[in-house]
């Protein structure tokens, strides 16, 4: 095979979103004589379909209209499924998978490539269920903030070492590769081989995925000086900028196809370029295009930089409970969005918001964070988070002044209520919020409000949901 190309750590990022199991690889081997991906797409044909649908979430295929930048993200996933299954990727074995779906989230392959080389291949975020949405975008990417190991990063670094233990005297090459949260496990993995399998360490790819925590790139700081040299992180869209690079990693921004290189207009967000450029589908077209196996060097766009700078200044140098209330609202506004992509809005969001104020325990420990933290001088971060969304003139947050005009008369109002009414209010308020577009009202009002005074906002977050709309 020779050196591993990154048109082959693409390749390999995207066998991991393909549903293979243990059972497919035995089937191959029992019926063809071995597990190559031409032999599993043999045995188990609807895995090419499940990969190319991909982009209906759990929507039916048959019913479901698509927005322009899904269906070309079908289309690209469509001509990738052809372009590899008459290449010399068809020949790719597939050794062993690990499906902890059910449980962390997680999915990992190890891939043999031939004369000596395996890659490992990591699943990125799904959404296509309540559970993906749970342990992919909220026990795993929000986790990222302010966390040391996340469920996904163990259970990718006890993949690598078992298989290691069983066929690790096979290879002489070891690659990691993972689009999305599977760059970030990518990333963990490579850096924390068993000390065996260190020499053996090719290229580790993060292809778009996010950073880490200041307190990850700590408790990790001898493996990250032993192993991030062989790291080459990519970025094409906001979510490659997210959080704090390792050392000596080597970063780059990379070139995607003309339809989306470049695009950050919010404008565009309801046709979905801000969003569904994050998808590989884009890169392999400019690959495909160009007759290339390389990616080529690109401008990072100036939101990419932006969400980059704000997410990075909360993360690193803002109080616990600031980087929390960080974690809360991009988690809202992040599934705001997927509601709006969703046939049942309403529905949606009820779910979403239940499951949100039953994890926070009726927003009872936030309110006493806020409240806890309001003499420590923290409303500058609360601020950026204003200041970035003013920047890029979000529809839901242009009424500033007004919102700053009403918290203050409100605060006023209630700001003699002692503890105990407050608790009883905050708790009447997230019992009232059980609709989406009401939590993401409060959480834009606190915002602004914050901005001023982050006494105001905190006071303002224990009012009920009539003093606040």
């Amino acid at each position: 095979m020779g050196s591993t190309t990154d048109k082959d750590a693409l390749v390999a990022s995207q066998i991991a979103y393909m549903n293979i199991e243990n059972d497919d690889i035995k089937d191959a081997v029992d019926r063809y004589g071995s597990a190559t991906l031409e032999n599993i797409f043999r045995v188990s044909p609807s895995i090419k379909k499940q990969y190319i649908n991909r982009v209906y979430g759990n929507k039916d295929p048959k019913t479901t209209k698509l927005s322009e930048y899904e269906q070309m993200r079908f289309e690209e996933a469509k001509a990738f499924i052809e372009e590899i299954k008459n290449s010399e990727y068809a020949q790719w074995e597939i050794v062993e998978v690990k499906d902890d779906n059910a449980n962390s989230g997680f999915y990992g392959c190890m891939i043999d490539c031939g004369e000596g080389q395996s890659i490992f291949g990591f699943r990125g975020s799904e959404s296509d269920t309540t559970h993906q949405l749970r342990q992919d975008w909220i026990n795993a990417d929000i986790a990222l903030f302010n966390n040391i190991l996340t469920e996904q990063q163990k259970a990718a670094q006890n993949f690598v070492k078992d298989m290691n233990k069983k066929y690790g005297d096979n290879y002489t090459t070891f690659d990691f590769s993972g689009h999305s949260l599977g760059g970030n496990l990518s990333q963990h993995a490579g850096i924390t081989v068993p000390a065996n399998m260190q020499n053996k360490v090719g290229t580790i790819y993060n292809l778009d995925g996010p950073g880490y925590s200041d307190e990850y790139l700590l408790s990790h700081a001898l493996e990250i000086d032993n192993m991030a040299s062989h790291v080459k992180h990519y970025q094409w869209s906001f979510i490659g900028n997210l959080l704090n690079q390792m050392p000596d990693e080597m970063f780059q921004s990379i070139r995607t196809d003309d339809r989306v290189y470049e695009i950050y207009d919010l404008e565009k967000l309801t046709d979905g370029a801000l969003f569904q450029k994050h998808d590989t589908g884009f890169v392999w077209r400019w690959m495909m295009e160009h007759d290339t196996e390389f990616f080529q060097n690109g401008k990072m766009d100036d939101f990419a930089k932006t969400v980059g700078v704000v997410i990075r200044k909360i993360e690193n140098e803002a109080p616990g409970v600031v980087r929390n209330l960080a974690v809360d609202g991009i988690f809202l506004i992040n599934l705001f969005l997927l509601a709006k992509e969703s046939e049942n809005t309403k529905e949606f969001g009820k779910k979403v918001c239940k499951y949100f104020i039953d994890t926070f325990q009726n927003g009872v420990h936030i309110g006493m964070e806020i409240w806890d933290s309001i003499e420590r001088g923290i409303s500058k971060w609360a601020a950026a988070g204003v200041d970035f969304i003013a920047l890029f003139k979000n529809p839901y947050f242009r009424q500033v002044n007004d919102f700053k005009k009403k918290a203050g008369r409100i605060t006023s109002t209630y700001g003699h209520l002692d503890m105990e009414s407050k608790l009883i209010s905050l708790n009447n308020m997230t019992e009232t919020y059980q609709n989406l577009d009401h939590l993401m009202k409060m959480y834009k009002t606190f915002l602004i409000a914050s901005a001023d005074s982050y006494r105001e906002a905190g006071k303002l977050m224990l009012l009920k949901e009539k003093d606040i709309l």
